[in-house]
């Protein structure tokens, strides 16, 4: 499992993202990351919204894009995100991708499969993102 250390640096990872649209949303249907995403319903919600804010709870980390998208995401014990070009070589472990304006894309790499990411779409925050305790 990741540390919290860990976490807030990967969520860190993603805030080039911050301000920018998403052009396109990619989830490979073979990866156990998204096995409880709608995959269609995700990439209609994502596909020209922009990334408003990331923020971490625990060892979970969420995204906030506008139209009320969310994703959530958990490392779990390899995974990792990463922000690059769009001209970047993709990897096999690159199971989720959001590839924004302006060229960056960011991803999330995972070679065992044991994180997950989660989407809501709605008013307010996620009930996963809700459920988390306060920090102590």
């Amino acid at each position: 499992m990741p540390e919290l250390a860990e976490v807030e640096y990967f969520r860190r990872r993603w805030n080039p993202g911050v301000g920018r649209k998403v052009e396109k949303a990619f989830l490979n249907p073979k990866a156990r990351i998204g096995r409880d995403v709608e995959v269609k319903a995700m990439t209609k919600a994502l596909v020209g919204a922009k990334l408003i804010e990331s923020l971490a709870a625990a060892k979970q980390m969420a995204f906030r894009f506008t139209h009320g998208a969310w994703l959530g995401v958990h490392l779990g014990m390899t995974g990792r995100l990463e922000a690059g070009e769009a001209d970047r070589e993709p990897t096999p472990y690159d199971h989720f991708k959001l590839t924004m304006s302006g060229g960056k894309e960011l991803i999330f790499v995972d070679p065992r499969q044991f994180g997950r990411v989660l989407f809501w779409q709605g008013v307010g925050v996620p009930p996963w993102w809700s459920k988390i305790p306060p920090a102590i």
